[in-house]
């Protein structure tokens, strides 16, 4: 990945309070469904852009995708969540925008 680019800038999540997430995946924007009970996490089946870019945003976008349909679990440290599979492997780190 080039020193330039910064994935925190090109991929996010927003989570909204009607059970929605939305953001962008690298490349692509998406928008799905979510559902959490305690630390369980899950997301429903989504719907997105589906522009090409250049290699490193889809290296981004690919990893980001995996790491979604993925989550079976979350936690929460220093503004920092972090989703997790079902065994508790860490799949992405996402930072807490500031404003």
């Amino acid at each position: 990945m080039p020193d330039d680019i910064n994935p925190a800038e090109v991929a996010y999540i927003e989570f909204l309070a009607d059970g929605k997430v939305a953001g962008k995946t690298g490349c692509n924007r998406l928008i799905s469904s979510y559902t959490q009970d305690d630390d369980k996490l899950k997301f429903g089946i989504g719907a997105g852009t589906m522009m090409m870019c250049p290699p490193d945003f889809m290296q981004i976008e690919s990893g980001m995708q995996k790491a979604i349909a993925d989550t079976a679990a979350f936690t929460i440290n220093d503004d920092a969540l972090q989703l997790k599979n079902k065994e508790g492997a860490k799949l992405a780190v996402f930072n807490r925008a500031t404003e």
